[in-house]
């Protein structure tokens, strides 16, 4: 049973590690042609695919709770149409939030088990989660509608056992 849960684990963590590295923002309404990215002071900016324009920040208001340090690891959510980051991903003073445009409304949410910066965050497929992995290779998940936190893994391997951490 553990060799069938880190084989699944290391493929799940090379889709996530892949699929983050590739945008390091997720799409929205329009991903033939815009992408969004999160800049370090929070602001979430469209960027054009065909040339990596970057437009001007969507939130119409600063969240001004955290002092807006080392904002990271945006992921858009499909289903509530909400931007989830950590606004402030310092040691001590983690802020993760939820953004939604429609309504120009933060909420800051649960403070996750991860204890350093966090450097890849995505939203799932159906909505009802948010991914995030941090410098030390934990993987942690978000459940969205209850608010909650739990870690899934750490110390991750490949198939020939080397830590996942020392490549990443």
């Amino acid at each position: 049973m553990e060799k069938v849960f880190s084989k699944h684990s290391t493929f799940f963590f090379a889709s996530l590690f892949f699929f983050a590295s590739i945008a390091k923002s997720q799409m929205c309404l329009t991903p033939g042609s815009t992408i969004y990215g999160l800049s370090s002071n929070g602001n979430i900016v469209p960027v054009t695919v065909s040339n990596a324009a970057v437009g001007s920040p969507i939130n119409a208001t600063s969240y001004s709770g955290s002092g807006g340090a080392s904002a990271n690891a945006l992921g858009y959510n499909t289903v509530n149409g909400k931007f989830y980051y950590f606004q402030n991903n310092s040691s001590g003073g983690q802020v993760f939030m939820s953004y939604d445009p429609l309504m120009n409304v933060y909420t800051v949410l649960a403070t996750s088990p991860i204890t350093s910066t966090v450097n890849r965050g995505c939203v799932s497929f159906n909505g009802t989660g948010y991914y995030c992995l941090d410098q030390n290779g934990n993987l942690c998940f978000y459940n969205i509608s209850n608010n909650t936190w739990v870690l899934i893994g750490k110390n991750f391997t490949d198939q020939y056992g080397a830590t996942v951490t020392t490549f990443t």
